[in-house]
């Protein structure tokens, strides 16, 4: 669970795990194998590939490893979860899954979606106001916690993946994905307005906010920055050519983005600068989160789970038993997580 700049819960986006479609299971360089595997057969990719995790988001008092054991599952096909706090959450996933808990993942019930389309990001900036968006170019919007969702946007184009959704009110919020601009509603989905145009197809992975204003986009093409609400984006310089899957920020200064390559950047002056930092993997890491301006965690492919305590200066392997393929973790307040493996609900406690 992440913070935004008006202390409401929100996250940084990102699936990207799912038994039916599997996003960024490998370790290599090229997104078309990425591609690939994002329409492939589970089964077949099941046989060839190992752990994945791709999504991390937590807001614990100290960073620390954690024990696992299985717990109860929101459906065989999730790709995405949110917790708004450490009792409500919810789960998207394919077929226009939507999932939604009120114990801490312990049951889970279903929510009429309006879609087949696979839903692959969540985000909800209160208990009621809440987004969901996948493939099709389809975007819903509840405004009553998942009682009822209404489709504001459906492009029904199959190259309309959509991959990250941030709101920083109930109105004002983007989306970003595969082989689309980084889109701007400043209506709660009425209007959608193309801020960043994907020049030849090249995925904007990954959205993060610190204020109505400033804000970043990282893919595979490094990372870009608005002082103005996505009005115009800056190319910033970064120490690497790989793709970069996630970005997040504990402040306007302070912020790390991860990808391929086991790459870990970081900046402290609002990205004007870019440093990279040693992670001791050469494996993709998908996700990065930090709930203070030295904790942190960065997750990815094969099991790859890492720690700081020193932001990033160096970073710590932790162990995950029982292993599985992964996908999203979250270490809520009262030290409860929950990783998506393929459907399979695991909460950890430390």
């Amino acid at each position: 669970m992440k913070t935004a700049f008006n202390n409401q819960s929100t996250m940084n986006r990102k699936e990207y795990f799912s038994i039916k479609n599997i996003a960024f299971l490998y370790s290599g360089r090229s997104f078309a194998s990425r591609r690939a595997l994002r329409t492939g057969n589970w089964r077949c990719i099941l046989t060839y590939f190992a752990l994945c995790i791709t999504e991390i988001w937590f807001v614990p008092a100290n960073a620390q490893t954690l024990y696992w054991s299985i717990r109860p599952s929101a459906g065989s096909s999730i790709i995405q979860t949110y917790f708004l706090s450490s009792s409500l959450g919810w789960a998207v996933g394919a077929n226009g899954k939507i999932a939604n808990t009120t114990d801490g993942g312990n049951t889970w019930s279903n929510e009429t979606s309006g879609v087949t389309s696979t839903l692959r990001a969540v985000f909800f900036y209160s208990a009621s106001d809440g987004w969901a968006a996948g493939d099709n170019g389809v975007v819903l919007q509840t405004v009553n916690g998942g009682t009822n969702w209404t489709i504001v946007r459906n492009t029904g184009q199959a190259t309309d993946q959509y991959y990250s959704v941030f709101f920083v009110s109930p109105t004002v919020g983007w989306i970003s994905g595969y082989l689309y601009d980084v889109l701007y509603t400043p209506d709660g989905g009425t209007t959608w307005i193309s801020q960043l145009h994907s020049a030849n197809g090249w995925p904007w992975e990954s959205l993060y906010f610190t204020s109505s204003t400033t804000g970043w986009v990282a893919g595979s093409k490094g990372i870009q920055k608005t002082t103005n609400s996505g009005s115009s984006w800056v190319s910033q310089t970064i120490p690497t050519t790989n793709l970069l899957s996630s970005v997040y920020f504990v402040n306007s200064s302070i912020g790390w983005a991860v990808g391929d390559g086991g790459t870990i950047l970081n900046t402290t002056n609002g990205g004007a600068t870019w440093g990279a930092q040693t992670s001791g993997t050469g494996q993709a890491l998908y996700s990065v989160y930090f709930n203070s301006s030295t904790q942190g965690w960065a997750a990815g492919y094969n099991g790859t789970l890492l720690n700081t305590s020193n932001a990033g200066s160096t970073w710590t392997p932790q162990t995950i038993s029982p292993a599985g393929y992964l996908g999203s973790i979250s270490i809520l307040p009262n030290g409860l997580a929950t990783i998506v493996d393929g459907g399979v609900l695991y909460k950890g406690f430390p």
